[in-house]
This record gives structure tokens, sequence and C-alpha cells, in this order.
């Protein structure tokens, strides 16, 4: 779908109120950064997705960032998967410091990212 496609499912998932929609793979679909961004501006006002799949995506570092400052404010995502993308050191660690305060995750799954140890 790309990042165009991403625009129409982020503005779906913010603006839908009655959305019954629990669960949202979009596994390999080419959303890279402008992707991603535009998923998690919907996300951040967003109450009923429970699951997220955005593994093989080639989201970047800086798509890791806003990924994580939108899991402060989304208190209602339960799953995350993204591997296969090329996430930052810092975004799991982030990450699990938000789901140690209640306020995110409780699976998430960082397989085959390009996270380098310090």
């Amino acid at each position: 779908i790309g990042p165009q496609g991403a625009t129409a499912i982020g503005k779906l998932l913010g603006t839908l109120a009655g959305c019954r929609l629990t669960s949202l793979n979009l596994d390999d679909n080419k959303l890279r950064y402008a992707g991603i961004v535009e998923i998690c501006n919907g996300l951040s006002t967003n109450k009923q997705l429970r699951l997220l799949s955005i593994a093989d995506n080639n989201i970047n570092a800086e798509g890791g960032q806003v990924l994580a400052q939108t899991l402060r404010v989304n208190t209602t995502l339960e799953t995350l998967q993204a591997g296969k993308n090329y996430l930052s050191e810092s975004m799991p660690a982030l990450a699990l410091a938000l789901c140690r305060r209640g306020t995110c995750a409780r699976l998430l799954d960082f397989s085959t990212n390009r996270i380098n140890a310090t």
C-alpha cells in the first residue's frame, strides 16, 4: 500500500469513533517513514485497535521514534509486531519503559531488526 495507502488508513483509524477494528496487519507494505507517520497520526486518537503488525516495512530509526511517541498517548494497543525493520537501539528500551508504567503494549516483537548493542 505504501505511504499513500497508509495516509488513508491513518485517517480512518483516527476518525472512525465507532469502528470495531481491533487488529490490523500491514506487514510487508513498504510503509517506510512516511507511512508509519500517517499510521501513528491515526493511532494517537484511536481507542479500538488492540493489535498492530507492521513487520518488514523498512521503517527507520526516525520512524521508530514517531512510533515511540505514539505509544505514549495510545493506551489501548496491546500487541505491536514490528520485526524486520530498521529501528534504532533506543526504540525497544523506550517501549519497554512505557510498558512498565502500564501505558503501552503487552506483547512487543522487535525480531530481526537492525539494533546495535552499545
